[in-house]
């Protein structure tokens, strides 16, 4: 294979879940701190933005006690949100997902609204009915060109614009799965997921059929009748690094495993190596089964699911280590941890 082809698998270290920033207006929102800057004499910002998340999780308190629960680990008095002292932006987004959900229900208003109407779209959900927004945009792995006219999911289901971008539903708490197809791409999905609130996915990469090609090429004894997970090992807390860590499958039939070289899959390469994103590849998996994965390593311990990780902009919870896998040009991604 050329150097050429070799660099157009960069995408590889694309393809995790790694981007997720909350859905909310960092300024003016109903409820929430105030579109003047911090002075002085101004008000006190972090007061306002705990007592607009108090009130937030008090009025999901009593629409969904496991939905309050996990708001609580992010946006109470010690959680992970305030803890990394971005007050102003806890609060913001507090105000603009309370108003998202029926928090109306059992008397219960938002902070100053009321007769709050849940969002159309998409199955499943609490008993509420809330409903909260999965957004992004999809480009093109390789040129960053926005791929227009896809079909997105979560729980709902929608079509990416012309742009790129799309917004699909889903309810708080409730594990999803993200997946988009398109004609002259392979379909992407991923591990199942939950949040408290909206995410935004940033840019999501989609596989030319021609890229995916030249990975199927690198996979010894690949088999198009069976299905592709990319691996990512994900170091955490007290687990330095993931170099050394290795990955064991089940349920995915006669599955192979490949571990990666710089992103490239590298047969002589027998563990993870440190920042070749992914970490490894399954493959020939049994298409449509469910495959999990478990990851060891010689000094770190696998962290148990579901394992809720406080990114950048906020927090995600991964439900569980398990892939379903499709037959042909079909990728999945999975993310394990350490800790």
């Amino acid at each position: 294979m050329s150097s050429s082809q070799r660099g157009s698998l960069a995408w590889l270290a694309l393809v995790s879940l790694t981007s997720f920033v909350w859905l909310a207006p960092l300024t003016g929102c109903k409820g929430g701190t105030s579109d003047a800057g911090p002075t002085d004499a101004g008000p006190d910002v972090t007061a306002i933005a705990h007592a607009t998340c108090d009130a937030y999780i008090a009025c999901m308190q009593k629409i969904s006690p496991t939905t309050a629960a996990d708001l609580t680990k992010e946006f109470g008095p010690n959680g992970g949100c305030f803890g990394q002292g971005r007050d102003e932006v806890c609060g913001s987004n507090c105000a603009a997902e309370s108003v998202s959900a029926l928090c109306d229900r059992d008397g219960a208003a938002p902070p100053g609204e009321g007769g709050i109407v849940p969002t159309e779209g998409g199955g499943g959900g609490d008993a509420s009915g809330a409903r909260v927004t999965l957004s992004g945009k999809l480009v093109d792995l390789s040129t960053k060109k926005a791929i227009g006219g896809a079909t997105v999911q979560a729980l709902g289901q929608g079509t990416t614009q012309a742009n790129g971008t799309f917004a699909v539903d889903f309810s708080p708490g409730v594990p999803f799965r993200f997946q988009a197809t398109t004609s002259g791409y392979w379909a992407r999905s991923g591990q199942q997921l939950s949040a408290p609130i909206g995410v935004d996915l940033g840019t999501v990469d989609l596989v030319s059929d021609s890229t995916g090609s030249l990975l199927t090429q690198a996979l010894p004894g690949y088999s198009a009748t069976g299905g592709i997970v990319a691996v990512e090992i994900v170091a955490r807390s007290s687990c330095a690094s993931e170099a050394g860590a290795t990955i064991a499958v089940s349920g995915g039939g006669a599955a192979k495993i490949i571990y990666t070289n710089s992103g490239f899959p590298d047969a002589a390469t027998t563990s993870a190596q440190a920042g070749s994103l992914p970490h490894a590849f399954v493959y020939n998996a049994t298409a449509g089964a469910d495959l999990t994965v478990s990851v060891a390593h010689p000094t770190c311990t696998p962290a148990a699911f579901p394992v809720t990780v406080t990114e950048t902009g906020g927090t995600i919870t991964y439900v569980s280590a398990i892939a379903t896998t499709a037959a042909g040009k079909s990728l999945s991604t999975l993310r394990v941890f350490l800790k």
